[in-house]
């Protein structure tokens, strides 16, 4: 009993000790405020932004500008992103608008063929995004690109989605907040003193400051759902195997890989069973 009493007090003490270290950091250091939402277009559902473009009451275009332009806003603020596809994602929004103009499919033929037509998503810089960096936040992989798309991408592009950027990502996404010493630190929009999670806590931190709506996320021991946590976010871990894995960075392979999970994090509840379904 004595043993047991002296080991709950070493544990108390230690607890007292770090919260007063820490708030005694945040006493001198302030939380920086992020800019206000101003484009409505950043407050729709991926849902409702995908019925609107099929109707041709809002262009693809417009969406993703919006997006680009918010991330230009926060990003100096969280350092969220370590690579962008702007361009290339913009090119691809004004194809997505060109085919609502030319009529050729009803906006119910495109619902089922194309769910989340013009609607940009991100990913986790362990996602393989064709030409793109994919080093998981490693120095030893830092010249790492992509040779093809991951299974979920591809899927998401058939499903008339388009990518929009990578998020950053502790080294090999192996730990609970996102600090590696390729990118540095992200932060948690809501407090920028204070960690997003990990591992996708540059997918969480952007979403949850409108820079992102949905993304690809992957889950070993909660780097789906911690992140989400932290940044009030809805995320889904799936059941292993439902999801296919391929085009992932690291592959861990043996009894890991059967935890491994790829899945979504979304802003809006109601976009999760969408992303699941065509993941």
């Amino acid at each position: 009993m004595l043993v047991v009493f002296l080991l709950e007090l070493l544990v108390y003490s230690w607890r007292t000790v770090v919260h007063a270290l820490f708030r005694l950091w945040f006493s001198f250091t302030k939380s920086q405020r992020l800019p206000p939402v101003r484009n409505k277009l950043l407050l729709e559902t991926a849902t409702q932004l995908a019925d609107k473009i099929r109707r041709g009451e809002v262009r693809s275009s417009d969406v993703v500008q919006a997006y680009i332009e918010r991330i230009s806003q926060v990003q100096p603020l969280l350092n969220a992103i370590v690579a962008d596809r702007f361009d290339d994602a913009l090119r691809e929004a004004a194809l997505c608008d060109q085919l609502v103009r030319s009529g050729s499919q009803t906006p119910e033929q495109l619902a089922t063929e194309k769910p989340l037509l013009g609607v940009p998503f991100t990913a986790k810089n362990s996602v393989a995004i064709k030409g793109m960096r994919q080093d998981a936040g490693s120095l030893y992989y830092r010249e790492q690109l992509a040779q093809r798309d991951a299974a979920v991408v591809r899927l998401l592009r058939d499903a008339g989605a388009i990518p929009l950027a990578l998020t950053n990502v502790p080294e090999l996404c192996m730990w609970g907040d996102t600090y590696n010493r390729m990118q540095g630190v992200t932060s948690n929009p809501y407090d920028t003193r204070r960690t997003p999670g990990g591992s996708s806590g540059g997918e969480a931190s952007l979403i949850a400051a409108a820079g992102s709506l949905q993304c690809i996320g992957t889950d070993i021991a909660g780097s789906i759902r911690l992140p989400s946590t932290y940044c009030g976010l809805f995320g889904h871990k799936p059941t292993a195997g439902i999801v296919s894995n391929d085009g992932l960075f690291p592959n861990w392979g043996g009894t890991l890989s059967d935890y491994n999970c790829t899945g979504p994090i979304c802003r809006y509840a109601e976009d999760l069973p969408t992303m699941l379904k065509i993941m």
